[in-house]
This record gives structure tokens, sequence and C-alpha cells, in this order.
């Protein structure tokens, strides 16, 4: 089934986590705003999601968090009076990147319930859109070859469907993920998948293919998550809602596939991950 790419332009980043791997730090500054080298790390999401054009991006934010992002969106403006000066304009240049980036909004989440509630909150701006929805501390560095979002969209061009990024870790590292059982191959690097698993452990894990925060979900995925959004008011402090049982019952339903992701990545939501990060870039610099 062929499907239009015009209408895949809107996207959710979730931003609202508490960050707990690198308190005391991350009670001062968001997570999402870590330097990477000479980037926040927010810039990846940002990046990949403009490649794969994307025109609206939806940020859930906690209201603490909220000044942070605007004052970094915000950056063009605060720079703009340098423009008069031809002695700035390599200070100018280095905000060029903003030109093109998707238009950015906000969604306030009052408290950290989880992917499920974050996605939901945005409902009402998505509507019967397709969507990204890309977790902003799972980078990939994709130099050469298409970034994930790229090649979700290509494959949910060709099939039609709902598609998920999937990617191969080692089996000691599958309980830290959510896992998914591959089924059919429908071609290169794509699969039907049958089941998905939170955390599994290493002798109950279907796979070693993980989900590295890369996802293309059509409108069919609301009824998916009805039910985890229904129990959004009936959790207890602490507790938070995953969106793998409701991608478990689209897999059951025939109605999810998945597409092995190429390309160096960086778990950038533990220190170690997001140190590799910094010194891969600067590497590069």
């Amino acid at each position: 089934m062929k499907v239009n790419s015009s209408n895949v332009t809107k996207a959710i980043i979730p931003a609202g986590g508490l960050g707990s791997r690198f308190l005391p730090v991350s009670a001062a500054i968001p997570k999402e705003m870590f330097p990477v080298f000479d980037k926040p790390l927010i810039y990846y999401a940002m990046d990949e999601l403009k490649s794969a054009g994307v025109k609206d991006v939806f940020i859930v934010v906690s209201p603490w968090k909220l000044p942070f992002f605007e004052s970094f969106f915000n950056l063009k403006n605060r720079y703009s009076r340098l423009s008069d000066d031809p002695s700035k304009l390599n200070i100018i240049q280095k905000l060029d990147f903003f030109k093109s980036w998707p238009k950015v909004h906000f969604v306030l989440q009052q408290e950290a319930k989880g992917l499920a509630e974050a996605i939901g909150l945005c409902q009402n701006h998505i509507g019967e859109d397709p969507f990204f929805v890309i977790l902003p501390d799972e980078v990939f560095i994709s130099s050469n070859i298409a970034n994930p979002s790229q090649n979700l969209l290509a494959t949910y061009l060709e099939f039609g469907q709902s598609v998920v990024g999937l990617f191969e870790v080692a089996p000691e590292d599958v309980k830290n993920y959510g896992i998914a059982a591959l089924g059919d191959c429908l071609g290169e690097s794509t699969f039907k998948l049958t089941k998905l698993v939170e955390k599994p452990s290493v002798d109950q894990a279907p796979s070693q293919y993980m989900l590295p925060g890369r996802y293309l979900f059509k409108p069919d995925f609301w009824q998916a998550i009805e039910e985890e959004l229904g129990q959004i008011s009936l959790l207890k402090a602490n507790q938070e809602l995953h969106i793998t049982n409701a991608m478990d019952r689209m897999a059951l339903q025939n109605l999810l596939i998945g597409h092995v992701i190429r390309g160096e990545r960086f778990d950038a939501g533990r220190p170690e991950g997001l140190l590799s990060l910094s010194q891969f870039e600067y590497s590069r610099f």
C-alpha cells in the first residue's frame, strides 16, 4: 500500500522526564539541554526530524523545564542585534540551523507519568495525521546513510503501516529496553512484529532487537493506546505508563512492522552514553 509522504509532517518529542540518572545536575538543567560538545542534546532529534520533512514538532515538557526550552528556541532573537555587525557574522552563521528547523510547539506535562501520557497529551494536536515520536536521549550518527526517521518514513511509504525502529543489542542489555519478536521478513531490514515485551529478562527475551526510541504511527495508534490513557488517573506515585503493551496489541492485529536501524547509536540517557557521544563529536570537530 502506497501512501503520501506529504501528510507526515508532525512529530512528538517527549522531554518531561526527571532525568534521575543524572542527578544532581538534572535537577538544575533539563537533560535534553545537556551539552554534547558544542550542541544541546535535543539538537539531534530536531535535526533528524527536519531531514525527514517534519514541519511541526510538539515537545512535551514539565513546567520547570519550559523556560530552558523557550530560551534555547528563541536564540535567534537573542542574537539578532549582532546581525548588523559584520565582525559578528561568524556567530550569526552558527545559528543558521534554526532557519530550516520545524516549528516548535510546547505541551506541558505536569508530572512525569510515562511515555504513554506524554504522547496522549498531544492527541488533539496530532488529530488523524500520521506522526513521528522520537526519544531525544537516543542519538544516531548516520554518516553517509539515511537517518532513522528517514528510514522509517521510507518504510511507511512502502508498506502503509505504522513502523518502529529496531536495533540489535547484546543479550545482557535486553533487560534495559522494550524488545520485539520478529516475524516474517518483508524486505531488506523490515519485519512483521509478532510481540513486544517491556524490559524482559535475558531468558525471556523474544530477540535481541530493542526499540531505540524511533516510531512512526498511523492514527490507529490512538485506539491501541486507549487502555493506557484510561489508566493515567489511577497511577500511584512513581508509576509510569509505557506504550509497549499498546504496540503489542497493534502487532497482534498486524498493524505494526519494524525496520532495523543502522548507524552509530548512543544511549545518551545514561551518563556513559552521553560522555561517549560528546567524545565522538569532539573527535569530528
